[in-house]
């Protein structure tokens, strides 16, 4: 899961640099590459008009000027970052719980040798 969230934090720092760069070169036409399936390419001409358009999930995607994008790349960076903090927190609180768990188990289990050795050694 872990790997999941910094994939994508990944994935959305590049748009968030993308669309930056949209809009720092807003007055030229780019040509640009499109992947269309598997090893399968699209060439086009894009000349930015301050709009792009994100997929928000669900293959749903929503039109948004390069402000209300970056605000929202942004906002999904903050609560990514957040979560993966707290992902790698439970993580560890659960190793902690595991050698913890195995140290008991392990104490358990030498205290019924010994209490069968003792056995023994009265019974005979």
């Amino acid at each position: 899961m872990l790997l999941r969230i910094r994939s994508l934090l990944y994935h959305w720092e590049a748009v968030l640099r993308t669309v930056q760069e949209l809009r720092k070169n807003s007055e030229s036409e780019r040509t640009v590459r499109y992947v269309i399936g598997h090893q399968m390419q699209a060439r086009a001409s894009v000349t930015p008009d301050g709009r792009v358009v994100l997929d928000i999930g669900a293959n749903i995607y929503v039109d948004f000027s390069y402000d209300e994008a970056e605000e929202r790349l942004r906002g999904a960076l903050e609560m990514g970052e957040k979560s993966a903090l707290k992902l790698l927190s439970c993580y560890e609180e659960c190793k902690r719980n595991i050698v913890t768990s195995d140290i008991n188990i392990s104490q358990l289990h030498n205290y019924s040798v010994e209490m069968r050795a003792t056995l023994m050694k009265t019974a005979s």
